[in-house]
């Protein structure tokens, strides 16, 4: 093997090239030694290129090393002249440069290797620009595939290019059934138009939105509400669309109750019951009303005050009622207008011209502008009837109360005399069915204790079972069980004796899952799903407050995973998330429903064994974890490599958790300083 070296006219010219280009170009012995190195070197690997001459040093990263000489290898096996690849090199202060590496290969005519150069150009910022784009390309689908609005993609020609996945809930179609199909196959022959006319603006570059009525699955059109943008390519021509399609239901539900509230309103008018008249205000010199005109009045209004609409419309108040009256109204037309609050007042006594005598009214009354709106409503009866309705008034008010729920009337015995048509609503029962049995009947068996001693207290009038209520799990009809609240008042006759009850129960199904799922989230991690550090030691406090029978004990294991920050460092905190979220489902593979696994924080994690025989058999399970979380682990398709050091504590009697779990820290460190990857005991003289 013969060393390259060139003549000195290519030399020079060689030289001059490179020392000119922001490159990094290096000479090569056929022995691998650096025969020569660019200026650049300095600027883009940070070394002098005196410090790489006559040496075989390696510019590459560690983990792309073994790639490179093998390909080097091929390429002089198979005599080739050129080969080209990107690679990483490390630069003099650690940090990682991405190249673009063009490599010569020098042959004898003999056909023995002469040397070698090669070319490094520094591309690190279009790698970034890359992953940049990819991350930016990945976040958006991900944003996209998860979100509830259906977001579809399009050619210009309006064919369909992906849709996302929201679009099975929103319309009951699979992605891929509507990727190559037009957009208009969907839309509602009355829409062509519309839609025709919004793909021509889109093709223009114009944003657009336009409700349309798209037709789903099963065959009915369904509204909706859809914003397109243009897509552009880098020169800004349009190569095709991007749209945000939202169900419009809720918005056409709405649109057309108020389309129907102004016709009901404007129907209203001519059905009230109630007489309605509108006056103007008729004011003096100084601002004072001193009178008002009726300036219109319902058919309710005018068949009360006994005229037909063209004799009422222009006159003056003072001229259609009796004087008392007129001075009545008109003090409350000068009220409503100085404080600028409606009037509403109930049961006042006026006198009536058609009736000829007094009777009981509830009036109301509104100002706007100049004009006044006035309303009554004869309620004599109602009065008259008030006395008659005195006794039965508290029934009707806790009926009235709890019109919404399940209303329960019980006897004394506490059996069900008569429960509302709710019933069959929230749990499925025929009134008729429950009256004379027992609410006892309806509650989960493992509840019944607790109900039937609140409602014994209850009876007993030691319980008042008002606001706060009782809750339980009551079955249905259909055998299963829903979380009702209950809330209930004792009814008494007037010796104070209780004649039964009268409650209510409300279906809190919801209610009470949002509570469980948020003290889940208060005692587990969000992460891993492993128990929070403060939920742990509160548990463990309890096991070692109650141990085990004599033969048993309670055992921790103190587990950190080996060098984990090196994987955060080198390949991101989202792969050391998914690494953890792998190593705490292995853990709990390892151990038993009723053992406890904790995240202390960052890789710490507190294994509690309950039930166990002896140390050995809290180290045979830690062996076993140890062995489960070193298996092999790929995330985002490369290999992460993953030991953990265990420290296994077994509890003593009376023992504190902090003491507990600091012998099993210090077990763990002692697994550290002997090489990682193992599994130490402790005992309270290791202490």
């Amino acid at each position: 093997m013969v060393d390259f070296v060139p003549d000195g006219e290519v030399q020079a010219r060689f030289r001059v090239l490179a020392e000119h280009t922001s490159d990094v170009v290096l000479l090569f012995s056929a022995k691998g030694t650096v025969v020569w190195a660019s200026p650049s070197l300095a600027r883009v690997l940070g070394l002098k290129p005196d410090e790489l001459v006559a040496t075989q040093a390696s510019l590459l990263h560690p983990d792309d090393s073994a790639a490179a000489v093998a390909q080097y290898t091929e390429a002089v096996a198979g005599r080739r002249l050129h080969y080209r690849n990107r690679l990483r090199c490390l630069h003099a202060d650690g940090s990682v440069v991405w190249v673009d590496n063009s490599v010569d290969l020098w042959w004898s005519p003999t056909g023995e290797l002469l040397g070698a150069t090669a070319s490094m150009r520094d591309v690190s910022s279009e790698v970034a620009a890359l992953a940049a784009l990819a991350d930016s390309e990945r976040r958006y689908r991900l944003l996209a595939e998860h979100a509830s609005e259906v977001v579809a993609e399009g050619s210009n020609d309006g064919i369909m290019t992906w849709v996302s996945p929201s679009i099975t809930a929103a319309m009951g179609y699979r992605p891929d059934e509507l990727v190559g199909t037009p957009f208009l196959d969907l839309v509602h022959p009355d829409d062509h138009a519309r839609v025709v006319r919004t793909q021509r603006n889109v093709r223009d570059g114009r944003r657009s939105d336009l409700a349309v009525r798209l037709l789903d699955s099963s065959g009915a059109w369904r509204p909706f509400d859809i914003h397109v943008n243009p897509v552009r390519d880098e020169s800004g021509a349009v190569i095709g669309r991007v749209a945000c399609w939202r169900d419009a239901e809720d918005r056409v539900m709405v649109e057309d109750a108020l389309d129907h509230e102004r016709r009901r309103k404007d129907a209203s008018w001519s059905s009230m019951l109630d007489p309605l008249v509108i006056f103007r205000l008729v004011r003096d010199a100084t601002g004072e009303i001193t009178n008002v005109v009726y300036l219109d009045a319902n058919p309710a209004a005018l068949w009360a005050l006994g005229v037909e609409r063209d004799d009422l419309v222009g006159r003056r108040l003072t001229e259609v009622t009796t004087a008392d009256t007129a001075a009545q109204l008109l003090g409350w037309c000068r009220e409503v207008v100085a404080t600028g609050r409606p009037l509403a007042i109930d049961e006042v006594r006026l006198n009536s011209v058609t009736a000829g005598g007094p009777r009981w009214y509830d009036v109301r009354a509104v100002a706007v502008g100049n004009e006044l709106t006035y309303t009554w409503r004869d309620v004599t009866a109602r009065r008259e009837r008030a006395e008659q309705l005195a006794a039965n008034e508290e029934r009707y008010r806790l009926l009235a109360e709890n019109a919404g729920d399940v209303v329960i009337r019980t006897d004394s015995d506490g059996l069900i005399a008569w429960i509302s048509s709710g019933v069959t609503r929230w749990l499925g029962w025929d009134p008729q069915d429950l009256v004379g049995t027992s609410l006892l009947d309806l509650v989960r068996p493992e509840q019944a204790a607790d109900f039937a001693g609140r409602r014994r207290d209850f009876y007993r009038g030691l319980d008042e079972m008002d606001d706060a209520g009782i809750l339980a799990e009551v079955r249905t009809a259909a055998g299963e069980y829903r979380w009702m609240s209950g809330r209930g008042e004792l009814v008494r006759d007037d010796a104070g004796r209780s004649m039964g009850a009268v409650g209510s129960l409300r279906a809190v199904d919801e209610l009470v899952r949002a509570r469980q799922e948020l003290e889940a989230l208060a005692s587990t991690d969000s992460l891993t799903g492993m128990l929070t550090r403060a939920e742990g030691f509160a548990r463990l406090r309890a096991i070692l407050a109650h141990p085990p029978r004599a033969d048993l004990a309670t055992a921790v294991l103190y587990c950190d995973l080996d060098r984990f920050k090196r994987i955060n460092d080198a390949r991101g905190h989202a792969v050391g998330d998914d690494v953890l979220v792998a190593v705490a489902a292995r853990v709990r593979a390892c151990v038993r429903g009723d053992d406890l696994v904790v995240r202390l924080g960052g890789d710490e994690i507190l294994v509690v064994l309950t039930g166990v025989r002896d140390l050995s058999d809290a180290m045979a399970v830690a062996e076993t974890l140890r062995s489960k979380v070193s298996e092999p682990l790929v995330v985002d398709d490369e290999h992460v490599d993953l030991t953990v050091s265990v420290g296994v504590a077994l509890a003593e009697p009376d023992e504190q958790v902090d003491l507990l779990v600091a012998r099993a820290d210090a077990a763990m460190y002692r697994a550290k300083e002997a090489g990682r990857d193992r599994v130490v005991p402790t005992g309270p003289e290791l202490s």
